[in-house]
């Protein structure tokens, strides 16, 4: 991709660029081709809930923005449709495993599931109680699990339903507060639910995780050691292993690696200067973690525990961290209201031909050319075909 024309506003930042378009920006490498590595920002009028997806096929992306849910062209930065429903904050978002369908949840206590090609809401489960707070759809599809917030007195509690009719199947119930993440092994047999911290008597008790199998009942847990909440959950591929990430009262953000056949800690990912790790992931081979902190880096883990890169270019919480199908890119998403996607082998990302937020993107009708404007008082062509 190339740049072919520059343009500067008198005063102030550019807004509009041929027709108004201010839903979200885009930014695009003068310098680079054909790297499919993006970087994306996005304002939609309102405080955002940055929670971001990646489509199983790594081609667009799922970003919750206040009430609704936007659904993004990763190599073009356009947005291809909005899913407008829920009635309060989206606070999680999912794609189904063959992309398509997508799945909500919110906190005006219901989850919903989307025909991602017409927008249409198939199907609506309303948790008994309290908002939810994390969402996954099963590998095979067929169901959702919804992790809710304490009411109360009442904990937070994880629930599986039907992703075909929403209908009630059955509830996980061991936390004592609100569960903040959930999370499936690749074959669909474990499910990871994380909690925060809980008071009992007087008594401050940290947050644990805890895997489930769901064929024989069982229950693998609690892992506990944690710190303080813990913010999320990620199993290997083979459900055998699991990484929580945590909040740390100290002030250094820890994720923990276990072994889920016999409850021991393997590994302690140490993020330093961050006192909360809000995301993590696995890789799709199991080989490699990444953690999202709350100082604005995300960092890439050997699964044996090794840092292998650090990727600092965000301000705030990295809300989401999430691989490709293939493992070669990695997607993070942060409070600054900016996606980026990284290269997981050199730990490049775009570097954007503005210096300031953009505010607005259009392409040519042709398909040629893409316009952006930006904060920085700058518009700029750019040569896409």
């Amino acid at each position: 991709m190339s740049s072919v024309h520059s343009v500067r506003g008198r005063t102030g930042m550019i807004t509009a660029c041929l027709v108004l378009c201010g839903l979200f920006a885009f930014s695009a490498a003068a310098d680079t081709v054909t790297t499919p590595i993006k970087q994306f920002g996005y304002s939609y009028g309102r405080v955002l809930t940055p929670n971001a997806a990646l489509s199983p096929d790594g081609s667009r992306i799922l970003i919750s923005s206040g009430n609704d849910v936007l659904l993004i062209d990763k190599v073009t930065g356009l947005l291809l449709r909005t899913f407008s429903a829920h009635i309060d904050a989206v606070t999680a978002v999912a794609f189904s495993p063959d992309g398509t369908k997508i799945l909500t949840g919110s906190k005006d206590q219901t989850a919903l599931v989307w025909d991602i090609e017409t927008g249409q809401v198939l199907c609506v489960s309303a948790q008994p109680r309290g908002e939810v707070a994390s969402v996954a759809f099963s590998p095979d599809g067929q169901f959702i699990v919804t992790g809710t917030r304490a009411l109360g007195l009442v904990p937070g509690q994880a629930y599986i339903w039907s992703a075909v009719t929403g209908l009630f199947i059955r509830v996980l119930d061991a936390h004592m507060s609100d569960v903040t993440s959930v999370a499936y092994s690749a074959d669909g047999r474990y499910l990871a639910t994380g909690s925060r911290n809980y008071f009992l008597q007087e008594q401050k008790y940290h947050g644990v995780a805890y895997v489930w199998d769901l064929e024989t009942g069982s229950m693998a847990g609690p892992f506990q050691d944690h710190w303080g909440d813990v913010t999320s959950v990620a199993l290997s591929p083979d459900g055998s292993r699991l990484v929580t990430g945590s909040w740390n009262d100290s002030g250094e953000g820890v994720a923990f690696i276990w072994d889920v056949t016999n409850n021991t800690r393997v590994s302690t990912l140490n993020m330093q200067a961050a006192s909360s790790i809000v995301s993590v992931a696995f890789s799709p081979d199991g080989t490699q973690v990444a953690t999202g902190g709350d100082n604005g880096v995300a960092v890439l883990w050997s699964a044996l525990g090794g840092r292998i890169l650090t990727l600092n270019d965000h301000l705030g919480d990295v809300k989401t961290v999430a691989f490709s199908p293939d493992g070669t890119e990695l997607l993070t998403a942060a409070e600054d209201n900016y996606i980026r996607i990284w290269d997981t082998a050199t730990g490049k990302k775009l570097r954007g031909g503005h210096t300031g937020i953009l505010n607005t993107v259009r392409v040519s009708p042709d398909g040629e050319t893409l316009i952006t404007g930006s904060g920085d008082t700058t518009g700029i062509l750019w040569n896409i075909a």
